[in-house]
């Protein structure tokens, strides 16, 4: 069993949805860890997971469609 250990945390806010999928790849070219891909959510968000190189998980997400 592989256990996560996250040692902080933080929201990046983007004005429209192709945001989200713009800074998601800058960043895991960067180096990021993908933790979870762009996704839209049932509730209208489009977000994503990535781990930055000393642990620190980061989402990236906007309420705002295209």
């Amino acid at each position: 069993m592989n256990t996560i250990i996250i040692y902080g945390s933080c929201y990046g806010s983007t004005k429209r949805y192709a945001e989200v999928d713009k800074a998601y790849a800058k960043v895991t070219a960067a180096g990021a860890k993908s933790i979870m891909p762009p996704t839209t959510e049932p509730w209208g968000q489009r977000t994503c997971y990535i781990a930055d190189p000393e642990g620190n998980l980061v989402e990236i997400g906007s309420f705002v469609k295209d």
